[in-house]
């Protein structure tokens, strides 16, 4: 408590940068509704039936010409892979079964798995562990355009961007066919990553095979690949053949069956808190990329031309450009904040400094800005930890206006936020965009500093993500103008369930079971981030330490919980 008593002020004013002067950040090149990958030329693929490749440890990074294995051994790999995950798409009993924490994901029965598919380890460790789930869901993306999503890795790491920080392609292995991109091959790296820095991302070499199976149906076929000859680092998560089976229905509607199957190194340390949901398929399963698709596919409706529900409220947003230009500013918006919360595997280009203090990450951020402008660099602190408060609950406390000057800094009681519009998607009421200025705002327009917000839930959790606005940025948003020299500089908070798997069942060792896991409060990551002027001394860290500090107490207070050490 004396952190607190002693360090309010510096609090304080970290608090006003933060507000200030927000640095601009590049637009959004991704246009949601356009652009939706380029086709490729079409190339006879010279499929050769060998065996898939056996795993080998893991090298990351980007490759060289002599580096490359031989292009029929990627091909016969990702066939082999994609022959296996047909039948783990269409076969259910006995390969899978009802999952004892979810009654819409099935795991599979590993003994009737290795029977089917009988195998080694392909990670060398003593604590060797596999994740397995399977679900479905049905979608309003065309599939065509969905094929095309997956297949370009700029778009699918936007389309997926709470699950996905980085994505490239390494190697064109096979181009598939112009129009269908049926048999196209890519050698792909991705980092995945659960939203809070006391959980490791999982990094993947692996390759992509689309291959159409009928006049409506494609399959996504993924599977680990080392491509390196030199194997110098350990793999610590290997990509077993995953993916989803893509269906378009008769309505115009599509149907996505996806299945993810992983083995995982578990000498690879994950916070005690976020163990249960990592061990038990919530925070990489398929029911979280499912969730995630769903809630992209309802965003994707959202652009459809003069289109304002009625249950849009608020005068600010009256036309169709202001409304997609809002949408697509919160989108860059989320993206930018998952990629900071990802601070277990950033490079030192990126960060300048790191340190963990008294349960806080704290990371200078070198941001990339505008040609023509200075270079912006802004403070990243962030804290995780457990409250007894239901998930629920503690989501409701950090969207209510009139809760926030409990925790927010910058708010006051005497002048409270007031919500003055808002965007909401058609199908969950608790995913929705909201603008926020003061109840009596400043005389002097260039002084008001207003809050664009985005809250949604997923199969995870919930998010609320938030960043200061001026008032002149968000008129050019609203003018669907221009995008890329608006500023902003977002922070935000992460809400799981806290889930204990202490009645439940090895997995896949009986269907009849009907123990589930039992939620025990909530996980809650805050994640503040503070515009820097001048260069990072021991007082401003020691600030930011408190800042995180102070905002987690006010919480705890909030919510009418008082930790007892």
């Amino acid at each position: 408590m004396n952190c607190f008593a002693l360090q309010i002020e510096k609090a304080r004013k970290l608090v006003e940068s933060y507000m200030e002067k927000p640095q601009s950040q590049p637009e959004l090149q991704l246009d949601l509704t356009l652009g939706i990958g380029c086709s490729y030329a079409p190339s006879q693929a010279n499929c050769i039936n060998i065996s898939a490749v056996q795993g080998v440890p893991q090298n990351l990074g980007l490759s060289s010409d002599e580096n490359i294995m031989p292009k029929a051994q990627m091909i016969g790999a990702a066939i082999a892979a994609k022959d296996e995950l047909l039948q783990l798409l269409t076969i259910n009993e006995p390969l899978w079964v009802k999952s004892p924490i979810g009654n819409e994901t099935l795991i599979l029965r590993r003994v009737s798995y290795e029977m089917f598919f009988p195998r080694v380890p392909l990670i060398k460790s003593s604590k060797t562990r596999e994740e397995s789930s399977k679900g479905s869901r049905i979608v309003s993306i065309n599939p065509k355009k969905l094929v095309d999503m997956f297949m370009d890795p700029d778009i699918w790491r936007h389309l997926f961007s709470t699950i996905i920080s980085n994505a490239h392609t390494i190697q064109v292995v096979e181009m598939g066919s112009l129009e269908k991109r049926s048999g196209a091959i890519s050698l792909m790296y991705a980092d995945m990553h659960v939203l809070s820095p006391l959980v490791p991302s999982r990094e993947f070499n692996f390759l992509r095979y689309c291959a159409q199976i009928s006049d409506s149906v494609w399959v996504i076929t993924d599977v680990s690949f080392d491509y390196l000859k030199e194997k110098t680092i350990p793999s610590n998560s290997w990509r077993l053949p995953s993916g989803c089976l893509i269906k378009a229905l008769l309505n115009g509607f599509t149907e996505v069956t996806w299945v993810e199957h992983v083995e995982v190194d578990d000498n690879i340390q994950t916070h005690s808190l976020y163990k249960d949901v990592v061990s038990t398929g919530i925070a990489y399963g398929a029911q979280r990329w499912l969730s995630e698709l769903s809630r992209m596919s309802e965003r994707l409706s959202s652009f459809v031309p003069n289109y304002i529900p009625c249950h849009d409220t608020g005068s600010v947003i009256g036309v169709a450009e202001g409304r997609k230009g809002i949408i697509k500013l919160c989108h860059r918006m989320l993206k930018s904040f998952c990629e900071m919360l990802n601070m277990s595997k950033r490079g030192l280009e990126q960060f300048i400094s790191r340190k963990s203090n008294e349960g806080v990450w704290i990371c200078v951020n070198q941001m990339n800005i505008e040609p023509g402008q200075r270079n912006g660099r802004s403070l990243v602190a962030a804290a995780s930890f457990w409250l007894p408060n239901p998930f629920n609950d503690v989501f409701h406390f950090f969207i209510d206006a009139n809760k926030r000057p409990q925790w927010d800094f910058y708010w006051r009681e005497d002048n409270p936020p007031i919500e003055i519009s808002r965007i909401s998607n058609r199908q969950n009421s608790a995913n929705f965009i909201s603008i926020f200025q003061e109840k009596t705002p400043a005389t002097n327009p260039s002084e008001r500093v207003m809050i664009i917000q985005e809250n949604f839930v997923n199969h995870l959790g919930s998010y609320i993500v938030y960043a200061p606005i001026k008032v002149g940025d968000l008129a050019v948003t609203l003018r669907g103008h221009d995008l890329s020299m608006v500023s902003l500089l977002p922070s935000g908070i992460t809400i799981s369930e806290a889930v204990s798997t202490a009645n439940v069942v090895a997995a896949g060792e009986a269907s009849s079971s009907r123990n589930h896991g039992r939620t025990r409060g909530s996980l809650v990551t805050i994640a503040l981030q503070i515009h820097m002027s001048d260069n990072v001394n021991s007082d401003f860290m020691d600030a930011a330490n408190c800042l995180v500090n102070s905002t987690v107490q006010r919480i705890k207070e909030g919510l009418n919980f008082h930790y007892l050490e």
